[in-house]
């Protein structure tokens, strides 16, 4: 029975440890998939595109510059995520364009490129306008996570009314970060590479005195 205690007084804080770790990384997994993502859309479509956090989660979209602060951002969420008018939306993306028909009436395209798109026709679906699309994660309450760009004096808490843009260009460049998922007094961190969005470095920590229990 002694025997038994001991083990088991051992292997319950390491099980901690790992179902910690499993759930510090669940966010930076969505994150690492997202980056990816985001990253080959600013490269295919030559269009600035980003990663914006605040204190719900993490969201991408195509970079705009029509928003100053988290409630005018989130303004902006509501207006993307409303029903759209598909023949509208068609003839929007005609007139962005630049396409003319014949006679130079744009708005005349507008069902040829709706009939393609229901044929499920994927270079009309690339033609569609590309500011509705969004992903996003929603952070688990017992998540912490907090923010290291380059040139931040220190790390930042994603809390209340914060919220960061991370940028990618066309290139595929973005700025050097780093991100922290913090759960109780242990975490996960990520570095990524503002080059490739590839994962540079990674690290799980779990306090000694946990450990030790």
């Amino acid at each position: 029975m002694t025997i038994i205690v001991v083990i088991v007084g051992v292997a319950i804080p390491a099980m901690q440890g790992v179902s910690d770790e499993r759930n510090a990384r669940k966010p930076i997994d969505a994150l690492a998939d997202m980056v990816q993502e985001v990253r080959s859309k600013a490269m295919i479509e030559q269009e600035a595109y980003q990663i914006v956090f605040d204190a719900e989660g993490f969201y991408a979209l195509r970079y705009f510059n029509s928003y100053r602060n988290r409630d005018d951002f989130k303004q902006l969420l509501i207006e993307m995520q409303k029903p759209q008018d598909a023949e509208g939306v068609a003839t929007d993306t005609v007139e962005r364009s630049g396409a003319t028909t014949g006679d130079g009436q744009v708005v005349e395209a507008a069902p040829n490129l709706l009939t393609e798109i229901n044929e499920g026709r994927p270079e009309a679906k690339v033609a569609m306008r590309r500011d509705t699309w969004l992903k996003s994660f929603k952070k688990p309450v017992d998540i912490d996570l907090t923010l290291l760009f380059w040139g931040d004096p220190k790390w930042n808490k994603v809390e209340n009314d914060y919220f960061r843009r991370w940028v990618f260009q066309p290139t595929g460049m973005c700025n050097p970060l780093q991100v922290r998922s913090e759960i109780g007094d242990g975490f996960f961190e990520i570095q990524f590479d503002p080059l490739t969005g590839e994962v540079l470095r990674e690290k799980f920590y779990v306090p000694p005195e946990e450990k030790d229990k």
